[in-house]
């Protein structure tokens, strides 16, 4: 899967609906793709395409920031067949609707502790540590953290958070830390 930076120079793209970006030839062009016309966009719920904008995204949120949708965007196919070859719900959520739950949980537990009072977000660099906080919590499985959350599903958070990182860099995006 490959993440798209929407920090980078026009022209670029948007979704028809929702307006969230993409800028063109971000890690695409490689496998061929320099036009994300008719893409579908990623965001959670939306059913708009991808068409080519002339200006550079704009924010979504009076401070000036982007969501996160607009940061990063996945390179989602619109054509059927394309679109079935992600199963996101039905080989993700589907298969594990508990768990993501948990590894949720996990998320506001988290930032109630390290970012009391705020909305939730993933404060990136307080904690960059994935890798060594993954053993450390397997080594935990089965039992609850003091924070009344499973220490599985901090393993869970921590892959995820690892993961996304890794394909991050790898299509040459670095995120404001928070």
């Amino acid at each position: 899967m490959t993440l798209m930076s929407a920090r980078t120079e026009t022209p670029g793209f948007e979704c028809d609906t929702c307006g969230v970006a993409a800028i063109a030839g971000a890690g695409l062009s490689r496998r061929g793709f320099t036009d994300f016309t008719g893409y579908a966009c990623a965001t959670s719920g939306c059913k708009g395409l991808m068409v080519r904008s002339e200006s550079k995204p704009k924010p979504m949120f009076a401070s000036g920031r982007r969501s996160p949708h607009q940061e990063v965007m996945l390179d989602l196919p619109a054509d059927s067949a394309g679109r079935k070859a992600v199963p996101v719900t039905t080989g993700v959520l589907d298969y594990f609707p508990a768990a993501i739950a948990a590894v949720s949980r996990v998320s506001q537990a988290g930032n109630d502790q390290h970012n009391s009072g705020e909305p939730l977000h993933w404060a990136r660099g307080k904690s960059r540590d994935h890798a060594d906080c993954i053993v450390r919590h397997l080594m935990q499985r089965g039992t609850i953290d003091t924070d009344g959350q499973r220490h599985s599903a901090k393993v869970a958070w921590r892959a995820l958070a690892l993961l996304q990182e890794e394909l991050e860099a790898e299509a040459g995006f670095t995120p404001e830390e928070s």
